[in-house]
């Protein structure tokens, strides 16, 4: 205040003035209410959307309450919350290619930040066959050079979109519209590429028969899950067992219509070697003329395990991890 006071009266007057090295100081009070707590998401058959929240804990609630509430006034109505990376992508990968239409992913949170948690989805879905699920990066940081490296098509993050914070309601509303049409350009690429391979060539000798049905047998119903849907993205209808008891009822009420049969050669209690055998059995027994082939799922590779596979009946192996690929492969050019 010493400079006011030593400025001249016709000076004082005017208080439109700017001086060097003196800037303004701004106290703002407010009254805010306590926050509220999350409200508690019971499980749904379908979820619409993934909300990862801030990193430090203390915002969690705060910024998870606030995207929460966006989302349900935009319309969606099934919403799963996850507190970092690790929990989203679990999440992600025990729900399934089909049960996700949109991700919204924070990049700095705990455990395992949202750059690290897309890396291992876009890699699941490319190794599984699975259509992309459209996500979309929340972030603090708004730096060029992050945005093009998160956005690039060839890229390892594939993401589809990239929010700065604070994100607004109509932002948001803007962000699931497009989110909403890039889903149905995937899902109409992913038929597009199961309906050119349905009716590519067959292996040349062997008809799948008209429902060109698949009795899959495995014991792990991860495994099992995500064979079928395998199976399934190469036009086949697969029919899912998952022990011997469920394989022999299976065949015997699709026998007539059944061509293929893949068992997982490792089980417990009876295992795809014996039940290869025991359906081979029953085949030959009732004279059932149709052609069936079986073949095995193993993870084993000695030339000793092999044999007792081929000396059940099988036809060939499939070694472990099966991918789309090398499923689409097998399926098109088998023996």
């Amino acid at each position: 205040m010493d400079y006011e006071r030593n400025r001249k009266p016709n000076e004082r007057k005017n208080r439109n003035f700017s001086v060097p090295n003196h800037g303004t100081t701004l106290v703002l009070i407010l009254k805010c209410k306590t926050s509220v707590s999350i409200p508690k998401i019971q499980s749904q058959d379908k979820v619409n959307a993934i909300e990862s929240s801030a990193s430090a804990p203390i915002h969690i609630p705060y910024n998870q309450e606030i995207n929460f509430k966006f989302l349900q006034k935009c319309g969606v109505q099934e919403i799963s919350l996850t507190s970092n990376g690790k929990e989203a992508v679990d999440l992600y990968l025990k729900k399934g290619e089909e049960y996700f239409d949109f991700i919204l992913m924070d990049i700095d949170m705990p455990i395992m930040d949202g750059k690290t948690a897309t890396k291992l989805i876009r890699q699941y879905e490319t190794e599984n066959g699975w259509r992309p699920t459209p996500l979309v990066f929340l972030t603090a940081y708004s730096e060029s050079k992050m945005q093009k490296e998160l956005l690039d098509p060839q890229g390892v993050f594939k993401a589809d979109g990239f929010l700065s914070k604070p994100v607004s309601q109509e932002i948001m509303r803007r962000t699931l519209a497009d989110m909403a049409a890039r889903l149905q350009q995937y899902k109409r690429k992913a038929l597009q590429s199961v309906t050119r391979y349905h009716h590519r060539k067959l292996p040349r000798g062997f008809d799948f028969g008209v429902d060109r049905l698949v009795l899959l047998i495995e014991d792990d119903p991860a495994n099992l899950s995500v064979i079928s849907k395998m199976l399934s993205k190469c036009g086949f209808q697969p029919l899912e067992a998952l022990n011997a008891k469920q394989a022999f009822e299976l065949y015997e009420k699709h026998y007539k219509d059944l061509h293929l049969v893949l068992a997982d050669c490792e089980m417990p209690i009876m295992d795809g070697i014996e039940i290869t055998h025991e359906i081979i059995e029953r085949h030959k027994k009732a004279k059932r003329e149709q052609n069936l082939l079986i073949y095995g799922i193993t993870g084993l590779a000695m030339s000793e395990h092999k044999m007792k596979c081929y000396d059940a009946g099988m036809r060939g192996l499939l070694e472990k991890p099966i991918t789309l690929v090398a499923l689409r492969s097998f399926l098109m050019d088998g023996n």
